[in-house]
Protein backbone atom coordinates (compact mmCIF):
# COMPACT_ATOMS: atom_id res chain seq x y z
CA UNK A 1 0.00 0.00 0.00
CA UNK A 2 1.15 3.21 -0.89
CA UNK A 3 1.57 5.58 1.98
CA UNK A 4 -1.25 8.44 2.48
CA UNK A 5 -0.15 12.51 1.42
CA UNK A 6 -1.91 15.42 2.19
CA UNK A 7 -4.89 13.65 4.18
CA UNK A 8 -6.73 14.36 7.29
CA UNK A 9 -6.40 11.67 10.37
CA UNK A 10 -9.33 11.34 12.30
CA UNK A 11 -8.68 10.34 15.54
CA UNK A 12 -12.81 8.89 16.84
CA UNK A 13 -15.65 8.40 14.83
CA UNK A 14 -18.94 8.62 17.42
CA UNK A 15 -20.86 11.60 17.39
CA UNK A 16 -18.61 14.61 16.56
CA UNK A 17 -16.57 12.00 14.31
CA UNK A 18 -18.85 11.19 11.78
CA UNK A 19 -20.58 14.51 11.47
CA UNK A 20 -16.56 15.73 10.96
CA UNK A 21 -16.27 12.19 8.41
CA UNK A 22 -19.44 12.91 6.63
CA UNK A 23 -18.51 16.52 5.85
CA UNK A 24 -14.77 15.37 4.76
CA UNK A 25 -16.34 12.80 2.84
CA UNK A 26 -18.91 15.28 1.01
CA UNK A 27 -15.75 17.82 0.35
CA UNK A 28 -14.12 14.79 -1.33
CA UNK A 29 -11.01 15.35 1.09
CA UNK A 30 -9.00 12.62 1.64
CA UNK A 31 -9.22 10.95 5.59
CA UNK A 32 -8.05 8.37 7.61
CA UNK A 33 -10.35 7.05 10.80
CA UNK A 34 -8.70 5.67 14.00
CA UNK A 35 -11.38 4.06 16.17
CA UNK A 36 -11.00 2.19 19.11
CA UNK A 37 -14.57 0.12 18.65
CA UNK A 38 -13.66 -2.86 16.28
CA UNK A 39 -17.01 -3.78 15.04
CA UNK A 40 -17.26 0.06 14.05
CA UNK A 41 -13.95 -0.46 12.29
CA UNK A 42 -15.36 -3.18 10.13
CA UNK A 43 -18.69 -1.40 9.67
CA UNK A 44 -16.68 1.58 8.07
CA UNK A 45 -14.30 -0.63 5.88
CA UNK A 46 -17.46 -2.33 4.42
CA UNK A 47 -18.52 1.08 3.58
CA UNK A 48 -14.85 2.07 1.50
CA UNK A 49 -13.84 4.15 4.32
CA UNK A 50 -10.04 4.02 5.74
CA UNK A 51 -10.47 2.60 8.98
CA UNK A 52 -7.70 1.44 11.62
CA UNK A 53 -8.62 -0.15 14.70
CA UNK A 54 -6.44 0.78 17.74
CA UNK A 55 -5.40 3.41 20.07
CA UNK A 56 -4.51 6.74 18.48
CA UNK A 57 -1.66 7.14 21.06
CA UNK A 58 0.47 4.11 20.26
CA UNK A 59 3.35 4.59 17.21
CA UNK A 60 2.42 1.59 15.52
CA UNK A 61 -1.72 2.65 15.11
CA UNK A 62 -0.89 6.56 13.89
CA UNK A 63 2.17 5.10 11.55
CA UNK A 64 -0.61 2.59 9.76
CA UNK A 65 -3.02 6.24 9.62
CA UNK A 66 0.20 7.95 7.93
CA UNK A 67 0.15 10.72 10.17
CA UNK A 68 3.98 12.11 9.24
CA UNK A 69 2.21 12.68 5.74
CA UNK A 70 -1.17 14.15 6.68
CA UNK A 71 -1.88 17.63 6.57
CA UNK A 72 -4.37 17.50 9.77
CA UNK A 73 -4.83 15.40 12.67
CA UNK A 74 -8.38 16.14 14.07
CA UNK A 75 -8.70 14.56 18.01
CA UNK A 76 -12.71 13.87 18.51
CA UNK A 77 -12.11 12.00 21.69
CA UNK A 78 -13.66 13.19 24.88
CA UNK A 79 -11.51 11.91 27.19
CA UNK A 80 -8.82 15.00 27.92
CA UNK A 81 -6.21 12.83 29.14
CA UNK A 82 -6.30 11.07 26.15
CA UNK A 83 -6.87 13.66 23.45
CA UNK A 84 -3.29 15.37 25.18
CA UNK A 85 -1.51 12.18 25.14
CA UNK A 86 -2.35 11.69 21.02
CA UNK A 87 -1.54 15.18 20.07
CA UNK A 88 1.82 14.70 22.16
CA UNK A 89 3.04 11.72 20.60
CA UNK A 90 1.96 12.67 17.15
CA UNK A 91 4.01 15.95 17.63
CA UNK A 92 7.07 13.92 18.95
CA UNK A 93 6.68 12.12 15.24
CA UNK A 94 6.41 15.57 13.57
CA UNK A 95 6.47 18.36 15.35
CA UNK A 96 4.71 20.85 12.68
CA UNK A 97 1.39 18.57 12.45
CA UNK A 98 -1.79 21.00 12.28
CA UNK A 99 -3.81 19.60 15.10
CA UNK A 100 -7.52 20.64 16.08
CA UNK A 101 -8.47 18.83 19.36
CA UNK A 102 -11.84 18.90 20.78
CA UNK A 103 -12.93 19.78 24.94
CA UNK A 104 -15.19 20.45 27.16
CA UNK A 105 -14.35 23.37 29.69
CA UNK A 106 -12.43 26.39 29.73
CA UNK A 107 -9.79 25.06 31.85
CA UNK A 108 -8.75 22.36 29.71
CA UNK A 109 -8.85 24.85 26.69
CA UNK A 110 -6.71 27.24 28.34
CA UNK A 111 -4.29 24.63 28.98
CA UNK A 112 -4.56 23.20 25.26
CA UNK A 113 -3.97 26.64 24.12
CA UNK A 114 -1.28 27.00 26.62
CA UNK A 115 0.36 23.24 24.80
CA UNK A 116 0.06 25.31 20.93
CA UNK A 117 -1.82 22.13 20.16
CA UNK A 118 -3.86 24.54 17.20
CA UNK A 119 -7.53 24.92 17.23
CA UNK A 120 -9.15 24.11 20.23
CA UNK A 121 -13.07 23.47 20.21
CA UNK A 122 -14.90 23.77 23.08
CA UNK A 123 -18.37 22.17 22.20
CA UNK A 124 -20.46 24.17 24.24
CA UNK A 125 -19.00 27.29 22.71
CA UNK A 126 -19.42 26.59 19.44
CA UNK A 127 -23.28 25.62 20.20
CA UNK A 128 -23.77 28.97 21.46
CA UNK A 129 -22.16 30.82 18.55
CA UNK A 130 -24.64 28.40 16.35
CA UNK A 131 -27.70 29.23 18.67
CA UNK A 132 -26.69 33.27 18.42
CA UNK A 133 -25.94 33.09 14.92
CA UNK A 134 -29.41 31.87 14.06
CA UNK A 135 -31.14 34.34 16.39
CA UNK A 136 -29.35 37.28 15.16
CA UNK A 137 -30.32 35.96 11.62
Amino acid sequence: EAPLRDHIVLVGHGRVGSVVAYALSQAEIPYVVIEQDRALVERLREEGVHAIFGDATRALVRDQAHCTTARLLIVTTPDPFQARHIIKKAREQRPDLPTIVRTHTEQERRFLKSQDVGRVVMGEQEMAYGIAHYALM
